[in-house]
């Protein structure tokens, strides 16, 4: 794990500080990709779908961790018991 990058102001524009720093350690040599925990955090739809661009074009992978959509598949299941009484 390289780092964490995180903007403290709303992202609005593409080349914020923090992407761009993610950017520079996406082009270290042996570098695999970036995590997220979902597409939102890459920013609102027309700014995260020119970021998600640029990452592709260092050639690194954008993993991320929960899809856009949940499926039912997604919900953790939840199993109840009766344990008697009141």
């Amino acid at each position: 794990m390289c780092g964490v990058f995180t903007d403290r102001e709303p992202a609005v524009a593409i080349r914020s500080p923090a992407f761009v720093g993610l950017l520079d350690a996406l082009d270290l040599p042996d570098t695999y990709g970036t995590v997220i925990p979902a597409l939102g955090h890459l920013g609102p739809r027309p700014v995260a779908a020119e970021r998600k661009r640029r990452i592709a074009a260092t050639g690194a992978r954008l993993i991320t961790v929960r899809s856009t959509r949940p499926t039912a598949s997604d919900a953790p299941s939840v199993r109840l018991q009766h344990q008697g009484g009141i």
